[in-house]
């Protein structure tokens, strides 16, 4: 969590460490983070310690998503993790992707450079607990179209 509320990271002891020094970036955040934003982290470790189902569902839905971007010939970055960046390369067409998927009722965020490094646009969807077989379909079923759709432009 971070932005203009602060930063907070997460894990256990020796992997916060071991990211701190090895990140490029400085992990400084000269802003303190309001109480319900530092409370959410908490707040979240409750909820997944009471609900496992949720966890082992969000897990089955990263998983079903990726098998069916892949059987569609998508490039997917990362593994076993509910958020899935499908890689492009090429900005113009990650940014007629996006938007045509938001036509359709899908929102997905296109990143492009200086975001991420040149030729290496991308469109990352971010998958739920919350989220159905038939909905994680109907977005790669989007995804589907919107290709076939700005590569026809």
């Amino acid at each position: 969590m971070g932005g203009a509320s602060g930063g907070v990271q997460l894990s256990p002891q020796p992997a916060s460490s071991s990211s701190c020094a090895t990140s490029p970036a400085p992990f400084s955040f000269p802003t303190r983070s309001p109480p319900p934003s530092a409370e959410l982290p908490l707040t979240v470790l409750e909820l997944v310690e009471k609900h496992p189902e949720l966890v082992a569902r969000v897990q089955a839905n990263g998983r079903l998503f990726r098998e069916k971007m892949a059987a569609a010939g998508f490039e997917l970055l990362g593994a076993d993790h509910a958020i899935v960046p499908v890689l492009l390369r090429d900005a113009i067409l990650a940014t007629k992707m996006g938007k045509l998927m938001h036509s359709k009722g899908i929102y997905v965020t296109p990143f492009s450079f200086p975001v991420v490094p040149r030729g290496q646009a991308r469109i990352r969807v971010q998958l739920s607990a919350a989220h159905t077989d038939d909905e994680i379909e109907r977005c790669v079923d989007a995804f589907i179209w919107a290709r076939e759709q700005a590569q026809a432009e």
